[in-house]
């Protein structure tokens, strides 16, 4: 296309549109095109299985090392925790009646030496 025809014809000026300016307000989007990075990358690794029952921070929230992140639900563990005190008194209980027994047959063993040490003294038998 040749220069003039451009120009809106045989060299005049181009055809333009006229508006009036007028004022208004106008409310500006609030989405930015951008590209975030975090300070520092952590990763996140379980010590524990279970189920998480509160998140105690927001995602994108600055957390410090030793901040509380998540609660595990402890149900699963207080019923090991009452296992294992259940099986620590069956182990008292069982100590106590083993105690009592060696108890017994030390003090039945003594009393036989006795007797047999007072028989062997006066010549005796030594059967009760």
């Amino acid at each position: 296309m040749p220069p003039a025809a451009m120009m809106g014809g045989a060299g005049g000026p181009p055809p333009v549109e006229v508006q009036a300016v007028t004022e208004e307000e106008v409310n500006l989007p609030n989405t930015y095109i951008g590209r975030v990075e975090p300070i520092q990358d952590v990763e996140l690794r379980a010590q524990v299985s279970g189920y998480i029952k509160n998140i105690h921070f927001k995602e994108g929230a600055d957390v410090k090392a030793g901040d509380l992140l998540f609660t595990i639900d402890p149900e699963q563990y207080e019923a090991r925790v009452a296992v294992r005190k259940a099986e620590i008194e069956q182990a008292e209980a069982l100590l106590d009646r083993m105690l009592a027994w060696n108890l017994e047959l030390v003090r039945r063993l003594a009393a036989g030496h006795l007797r047999r040490q007072v028989a062997g003294l006066t010549g005796r038998d030594s059967k009760p």
